[in-house]
């Protein structure tokens, strides 16, 4: 077998390894440096590589079939769950309330922050979000349950370890999904704290912090 052909089962095997290593989209960085390494022999190099792990989300993970909190409490997966049950999780383009019959990704976020007294502006959209997000949030590159996690063009809640809550599609409706497995890098917003909102909270942390549910 020929050089080109150890190579190509070698990339492959990279490929593999990586995305079972939650490094989807990191790939094209591993793969530029695995074959650095292997043209210059830089073996350390290529084991370094190939022991790269992504790096996900480090919180725990909420079960949503069990949470139940009243608007006004709790943390944000926890009140847009609430939400999306009311409205049977049913996906509803430019949805906003469970009037009219469901939500999108932005109308179930916007819903959650206003009903846990986070903001009171104007209906947001994915677009729009960042622009107002610092009226209500701090961005974070730890996420933890509850935080907001944004792509251009879609949005949701942290959920868990690797996971996020959103309004997906008529198709998937309402659920739990992987954020590695979202196209594009996000980016995570955490919502200010007050010492009122705190002191409404069940015992465990802050409407942002509170990670054991």
């Amino acid at each position: 077998m020929n050089t080109i052909a150890w190579l190509m089962i070698l990339v492959g095997a990279l490929i593999l390894n990586g995305v079972r290593r939650g490094r989807v989209l990191e790939l094209p960085d591993d793969i530029r440096d695995f074959f650095i390494g292997a043209l210059t022999g830089d073996l350390p190099a290529l084991r370094e590589v190939n022991t790269r792990r992504g790096e996900g989300v480090t919180a725990s993970t909420v079960n949503l079939s069990t949470i139940e909190y009243g608007a006004g409490s709790g943390t944000l997966v926890q009140e847009m769950q609430r939400l999306a049950r009311e409205a049977g999780n049913n996906y509803h383009w430019g949805g906003e309330s469970l009037s009219e019959g469901g939500y999108d990704c932005s109308g179930l976020t916007w819903a959650g922050v206003k009903s846990l007294g986070y903001y009171d502006g104007p209906r947001f959209t994915t677009s729009s979000f960042p622009s107002v997000a610092g009226k209500f949030t701090v961005k974070t590159t730890n996420p933890g349950v509850g935080d907001i996690v944004w792509w251009p063009g879609h949005m949701g809640v942290v959920s868990g370890d690797n996971k996020y809550y959103s309004a997906l599609s008529e198709k998937s409706g309402i659920k739990e999904s992987s954020i590695s497995g979202h196209p594009g890098k996000p980016t995570y917003y955490r919502l200010k704290t007050s010492a009122s909102k705190t002191a409404a909270l069940p015992s465990g942390g802050s409407a942002w912090s509170q990670r054991a549910v």
